[in-house]
């Protein structure tokens, strides 16, 4: 099974460099605006991201609102000032004003105009390396071709890679240029990031079914979270604390608590010395 992925922007916006003081902008009201239209990008993107796989319609409808809001206005930004640099918005408005081009997909045109104003400035001193990079590669892939610095990932076989990339022996020394970390500790990080878990066991579950109820472990029982009753079958099943539980194999979705094993939601359970090692919930 193989998913594309762009690892989210808050990974990124972690190693920003800090702000510029107000005073020392050309528009610091722009610089705010900026800013804030970031914060709407980062919390639609992170309501995605904890939604679960397939996420809710109205969801994706809310960031394709978000996304089509902000290049629309970003388009006006960049035909009146060109692109905005760190001397009119700040470093961090500069990077807030990448953010959004780079997640223009839906007018690759316009992130390629971008991309050719961003070397600019970013030959300039006005905009990062790591910025350029990070788009460079997002045009690339577009375009259906290899990627210069691996920022785009995808998972396979529940890792994740990088999408093809020109040159591979060469990858760590270009991502070093322009101020990237490893290409090794970044999947690390994006790992992380989206709490990617081991596959379930390949073979097949021992039960399949609907939960009936949950009953909390008593303080007596050693190794055991609780003991899961099924449609169908009598006996509960203890589930160990060693149990790893998925919402979804081997997708990017956030892990699942016990409390999501509830009355009506569909398990598989693997079980061995009758305590189930594995639980796979089908939200």
């Amino acid at each position: 099974m193989m998913q594309r992925i762009a690892v989210p922007v808050v990974l990124i916006l972690a190693g920003a460099l800090q702000a510029a003081p107000p005073d020392a902008v050309k528009e610091p009201a722009l610089r705010e605006e900026l800013l804030s239209r970031v914060k709407t990008d980062q919390e639609a993107r992170m309501k995605l991201i904890n939604a679960g796989n397939p996420p809710p319609k109205e969801i994706l409808e809310t960031l394709k609102k978000v996304d089509d809001t902000n290049r629309a206005w970003l388009k006006g930004l960049v035909e009146k000032h060109g692109w905005p640099g760190k001397t009119l918005v700040g470093v961090d408005g500069a990077h807030a004003a990448w953010l959004l081009v780079q997640h223009s997909d839906a007018d690759v045109a316009f992130q390629k105009k971008c991309l050719e104003l961003l070397g600019a400035a970013a030959k300039a001193g006005e905009a990062t390396g790591t910025d350029l990079a990070y788009l460079t590669d997002r045009v690339l892939s577009a375009e259906g071709k290899k990627q210069r610095y691996g920022t785009q990932l995808e998972q396979k076989n529940g890792k994740l890679v990088p999408r093809p990339v020109e040159d591979p022996d060469t990858l760590d020394a270009r991502r070093k240029e322009l101020g990237l970390m490893s290409m090794a500790d970044y999947v690390v990080t994006a790992e992380k990031m989206y709490k990617l878990r081991p596959a379930i066991p390949v073979r097949k579950p021992d039960v399949e079914a609907v939960v009936s109820k949950l009953v909390p472990a008593k303080e007596s029982d050693k190794d055991v979270l609780a003991t899961v009753f099924v449609k169908d079958r009598d006996a509960g099943v203890p589930i160990t604390k060693v149990t790893a539980i998925h919402k979804q194999m081997g997708k990017l979705v956030p892990s699942a608590e016990l409390s999501d094993i509830k009355e009506g939601v569909k398990v598989s359970l693997w079980i061995t010395d009758g305590k189930a090692e594995a639980v796979l919930i089908f939200p």
